[in-house]
């Protein structure tokens, strides 16, 4: 392997020594050494590769050796297909066990040898505007119509809500965990199925004491609605919004989030990151579904690689199955049987 680089230094653990620069360089909420700590729990299992050119880091890789598989953790982030490249060549080069590196939800599309596009999904993104009346005014009509009319509708009913904004250390455990239920329980009379567990929502909580910005609405001192996101420089990233089933009719969840990205365009922020999946309320804030892509690069064509790779065709066949409109009828009696279940529990 030629090496393009003046330098490459080795490391094991996770490089909380270069946190800043993971931060400062990649602005993702999924890649720094309190995430990886928290959520993905590699502190003592974690290799790190740096990229040097001259004294200047170029880029920082972390990953994990688990058997025959290097599991790389730069996520929602963008690098290019040369440092990919290096990074893959230089890992089968040093690990000989390594048959395959696993690379996941990249913001570029990279083109390697033996590699499988393993999965697709979504972050809606959306470039804040200056100021909030630009924002208001890209809006669609029926949209501003809507928050504008709502907002009147809430302070006329009850004048004493509290729109209020906590970051890092000023974040209570207990704000977040009632955001998180309130979610739950939204999720459950919609007739799906919550998705935040106690170990996740701990992992939510400690996070947060990070990076974590909590935006809510209370009346009385009981949070209605609120939102959970994530801020790195620039970039904002929404993790959790919920509201009080009891207050849908002021659909207070949307202004809510209206008021963070007020709020996050005040303090000169300049991407919302809306995450994973495309909704109707994504769209009317304005967000624009991102592709993001994960790879499996495998060292040969082998016997592995074919197997994966009819497993990948079979999946993305069940996938189109699954999105089907033919199917749609079934989903909502599914989500009817759970929501009527949900009922007779309460």
């Amino acid at each position: 392997m030629i090496n393009q680089y003046s330098n490459i230094v080795w490391g094991t653990g996770l490089p909380y020594d270069y946190n800043f620069f993971l931060k400062e360089k990649y602005h993702s909420m999924t890649f720094t050494c309190e995430y990886l700590d928290i959520f993905k729990n590699i502190r003592s299992s974690a290799e790190y590769m740096i990229l040097y050119e001259e004294e200047n880091i170029v880029d920082l890789f972390i990953f994990e050796v688990k058997g025959n598989k290097c599991i790389c953790y730069n996520d929602l982030i963008c690098i290019d297909q040369n440092q990919w490249k290096f990074f893959c060549d230089n890992i089968f080069l040093k690990y000989n066990k390594i048959k395959e590196i696993i690379l996941s939800r990249l913001y570029n599309q990279i083109q390697m040898k033996n590699q499988i596009v393993v999965g697709l999904t979504n972050d809606s993104l959306f470039d804040l505007p200056q100021c909030v009346d630009d924002y208001f005014l890209m809006m669609g009509t029926q949209t501003r119509r809507h928050i504008k009319n709502y907002r009147v509708r809430l302070n006329k009913n009850f004048p004493n809500n509290l729109f209020e904004c906590r970051s890092g250390g000023d974040i209570e455990k207990d704000i977040v965990e009632r955001i998180i239920d309130l979610n739950s329980q939204r999720m459950i009379a919609k007739g799906n199925i919550p998705g935040i567990d106690e170990e996740y929502k701990n992992n939510i909580c400690q996070y947060a004491k990070n990076y974590g910005c909590v935006a809510f609405i209370s009346i009385n001192e009981q949070i209605i609605a609120g939102t959970i996101c994530y801020i790195l420089y620039d970039d904002v990233y929404l993790h959790v919004i919920a509201h009080d089933n009891s207050y849908s009719k002021f659909n207070v969840g949307q202004i809510c989030l209206f008021e963070l990205i007020s709020y996050c365009i005040n303090n000169k922020k300049k991407t919302f990151h809306f995450l994973w999946g495309v909704s109707d309320y994504k769209k009317r804030f304005l967000g624009k579904p991102y592709t993001l892509t994960s790879y499996k690069i495998y060292r040969s064509k082998s016997f592995v690689y074919l197997k994966d790779y009819g497993l990948y065709c079979s999946k993305r066949l069940l996938t189109r199955i699954k999105s089907s409109h033919y199917l749609d009828f079934i989903k909502e009696r599914i989500k009817e049987v759970r929501r009527k279940r949900s009922k007779l529990f309460q």
